[in-house]
């Protein structure tokens, strides 16, 4: 009897080292997605699909483009198209579902991004609205706009069918902290 009773209990413990056991690894375990094979021998690579764009920029995008140019000019400013936000924001190492953050800004990116000319350090990020009413993709401009919010860098937001004039472009570009000076300040 006393041997049954040992070998019961041998046989509790061991389930529960084993629960234990297996707990752990599934707590150090690394998430792993799928494979990518990025060798040729899924495809033809003499043979890719892809073409050069014609434009960088949809006609609103460009618009805004050339404005900020022009109000820039002689300035210590640049304007730079199309930056992807994790080219803008960071991350510390220690952060909580990091990976996850960086996915997440890694697939989206600001129209436009005014940089100091000579540190090319981001001082104004701007975005355009309006192209789509998708509820996707209001998220998505959402999500953006608390990023940039979060990471400290100023961020003005247009209406893509209502650009500013540069008299609006002048003042909004001051308030978000710009020092323009020369000839495109502000006509009073």
């Amino acid at each position: 009897m006393i041997q049954a009773i040992v070998a019961i209990l041998i046989i509790f413990a061991i389930s529960i080292i084993w629960s234990e056991v297996k707990q752990h690894r599934e707590k150090t375990q690394k998430k792993q997605g799928d494979v990518i094979d990025i060798s040729e021998a899924w495809i033809d690579s003499s043979r890719l699909p892809y073409r050069c764009r014609e434009y960088l920029l949809n006609d609103a995008e460009r618009n805004l483009y050339y404005s900020i140019q022009h109000v820039l000019q002689g300035s210590r400013y640049m304007v730079c198209p199309k930056v992807r936000l994790a080219d803008i924001v960071d991350l510390p190492i220690r952060t909580k579902n990091r990976q996850e953050y960086l996915n997440r800004v890694r697939i989206r990116t600001v129209d436009l991004l005014i940089c100091e000319f000579h540190e090319l350090s981001p001082v104004l990020a701007l975005t355009l609205e309006g192209k789509s009413s998708a509820r996707r993709e209001k998220l998505s401009d959402q999500f953006t706009a608390n990023a940039l919010k979060a990471s400290g860098l100023p961020h003005i937001v247009y209406n893509r069918l209502n650009l500013p004039d540069q008299d609006r472009l002048l003042s909004d570009l001051s308030k978000a902290g710009l020092i323009l000076t020369g000839s495109h300040q502000l006509s009073e």
